[in-house]
């Protein structure tokens, strides 16, 4: 297996174990927070690969997208598409908005209240794959007072995205009994010692699954 140098602009729990930059012929890992997919192109990527999304659209265009949702209904709408875990977005009724953002990104609002949040966040990490339980406060659920917890995990890759580190984040909603898991974010950058992930998976096994799935990237 050939050396992997991580190359980030933030630090998580493992990054110490990741190999020398001085390593011969070293694969190159990048983890970025801010280089990624735009939060639409996000949403259309997750549609793509088969996961069930809010609808979405430029808010001005929200007869055409949603034209089911009433003026005083909530809507998320995005002020920075580049923006994660909860940043510069912000929770408006149709018509408030359309006042002051009618160019922005906007999404159904599909949580139960606008002062507390439920969501499952499934983390990748090479072949280990974590379901995080997030429990908030705020209407964001990874905003405010955040509890975590880790209610399963595992051994293999749970969709087809071939990635070596993702993270998405779900929002489910109930039908008529039945619980259907709509996608509303994904990061291939994710912050693993924010969900308490350390304690589960330790440093030297997360960087072994990383780069197990580098070299297998590169190798295809």
């Amino acid at each position: 297996m050939r050396p992997v140098v991580l190359r980030s602009n933030f630090v998580d729990y493992y990054d110490d174990y990741f190999d020398s930059p001085s390593s011969i012929s070293p694969l190159i890992f990048e983890r970025f927070t801010d280089k990624g997919m735009r939060r639409g192109e996000i949403l259309k990527f997750l549609a793509r690969n088969g996961f069930s999304v809010p609808k979405h659209g430029i808010l001005r265009d929200i007869g055409k997208w949603a034209p089911h949702l009433r003026d005083n209904q909530y809507i998320v709408i995005y002020l920075d598409e580049y923006s994660h875990r909860g940043e510069n977005k912000l929770l408006s009724t149709i018509d408030v908005g359309l006042k002051s953002y009618p160019n922005c990104l906007a999404a159904e609002f599909l949580g139960k209240s606008s002062d507390s949040a439920h969501a499952l966040r499934l983390v990748q990490v090479g072949m280990k794959y974590f379901w995080i339980s997030l429990q908030s406060d705020d209407w964001r659920a990874s905003s405010g007072n955040v509890k975590t917890s880790i209610k399963k995990h595992g051994h293999g890759l749970q969709s087809n995205l071939f990635y070596p580190l993702w993270a998405i984040d779900f929002v489910p909603v109930n039908f008529g009994g039945n619980e259907v898991l709509y996608a509303v974010d994904f990061s291939s950058a994710p912050i693993l010692g924010e969900n308490d992930m350390d304690k589960i998976l330790d440093a030297p096994t997360a960087v072994k699954e990383i780069k197990q799935m580098v070299n297998t990237f590169v190798s295809r």
